[in-house]
């Protein structure tokens, strides 16, 4: 995050904020000392989603005017951490330390105000009225984005509670940020994503078709794929609906599952083009090629993606590429030796199958292996997903 805050830096802030809600009618001090926002008083409260009376505590507080009058400031009893405030030591309640702390950082107004499903009510709405009370308008927030859970196999929540939570660096340990990132963008923001073997498998499976359309998009501009029944007309047709889809989707409540579907078909499409057979290899189809290429790359970006830079850069990462072009070089022409016409037959098997066993091995380590006909051989760096090694 580009900031981040502690709401025991910030108590005076929160104090004040409270005394403004005070000082306008929108809340009151209890004999106790705590305080309480007033919602009778509020008719705009319930404006995201209007509360419901079993929502309400079961063993209703005393104190309170109404049951769904919020705590601002909760006066503190024996034990418990505590602050000194105008109305009795105590400390703030959940929902006024953001609207304080967003209030100090961000202004009277935001922009987009996001979080869980299960924090619409009553968090939300607490913060958005007290907020409103605080800055005096009808709106404190543009737009709430309220987002679906994650679960895993069975439609359950994962949750610390039920100890069924899985941990960045776990996830890590067997897919890529990448992966992670797929599997969230193929489903709308609202709804609730499993997080599964099936589920994961799939991200993979569109992320590797996303790295084969690129890499093959490399080939074909470099001259080393001379093959590719490519129509410069379809593509740049193809590309322009494309990307008019995907504004479209994400203006459409950000809606990321049906612009990656635009995206997947657009590579689908362009890759069945680059596989076709075809010796015709033109100026206007390289250009096609490339727009398609630089859409799915600028897309992919700011969707969040880290896309492999092109090859070079660090003194580590030349001497890696200058070791896997000669050990691909190498591969490539012993190759070769096998399949020439005179090598007889026994020994072509062997060295095919040392050529295949080579090409297994650089792939369980992250290097995938081309053989293009009558062509070199070419290496692609990609995302490597670990097999389980352990039970729980």
């Amino acid at each position: 995050p580009t900031m981040t805050v502690k709401v025991s830096d910030h108590i005076p802030d929160i104090i004040s904020f409270i005394e403004k809600i005070l000082e306008k009618g929108h809340a009151y001090v209890a004999p106790s000392g705590s305080v309480y926002f007033a919602v009778e008083g509020f008719p705009s409260y319930g404006k995201l989603r209007p509360p419901q009376l079993s929502e309400s505590p079961e063993k209703p507080n005393p104190e309170k005017r109404s049951p769904l009058d919020f705590t601002l400031w909760k006066a503190a009893k024996a034990g418990e951490p505590r602050w000194d405030s105008p109305w009795a030591p105590g400390r703030p309640g959940w929902h006024i330390e953001c609207s304080a702390m967003a209030s100090k950082v961000l202004g009277p107004r935001l922009d987009i105000h996001s979080g869980g499903q299960d924090l619409v009510f009553p968090h939300h709405q607490n913060e958005e009225a007290q907020s409103c009370a605080y800055h005096n308008t009808s709106q404190w927030v543009n737009y709430w984005l309220h987002t679906g859970h994650l679960s895993v196999k069975g439609d359950v929540k994962m949750s610390k509670s039920l100890k069924n939570t899985v941990s960045i660096s776990q996830l890590l340990e067997k897919y890529s940020s990448n992966h992670f990132r797929m599997l969230c963008l193929l489903s709308p923001y609202r709804n609730s994503i499993e997080y599964s073997e099936e589920t994961m498998g799939t991200a993979v499976g569109n992320c590797r078709r996303v790295e084969s359309f690129l890499d093959e998009c490399e080939l074909y501009l470099s001259g080393v794929k001379r093959t590719g029944a490519v129509d410069e007309v379809t593509v740049v047709k193809l590309v322009q609906d494309t990307k008019t889809a995907v504004r479209r989707h994400l203006a459409d409540d950000f809606d990321t599952s049906r612009a990656m579907d635009e995206v997947l078909r657009l590579v689908s499409a362009i890759n069945t083009m680059l596989g076709s057979p075809s010796s015709e290899l033109t100026s206007h189809s390289v250009v096609a090629v490339a727009s398609a290429s630089n859409f799915v790359k600028n897309t992919l970006t700011q969707l969040g993606f880290s896309l492999k830079s092109d090859q070079g850069g660090q003194e580590d990462v030349r001497k890696l590429n200058s070791v896997l072009d000669a050990t691909v070089a190498f591969r490539s022409s012993v190759r070769e030796v096998a399949l020439h016409p005179e090598m007889v037959k026994p020994r072509r098997a062997q060295l095919l199958k040392a050529c295949d066993t080579l090409r297994m091995s650089l792939s369980e380590t992250g290097v995938e292996v081309k053989d293009h006909k009558s062509q070199k051989s070419t290496w692609r760096l990609i995302d490597v997903v670990q097999s389980d090694t352990k039970t729980d």
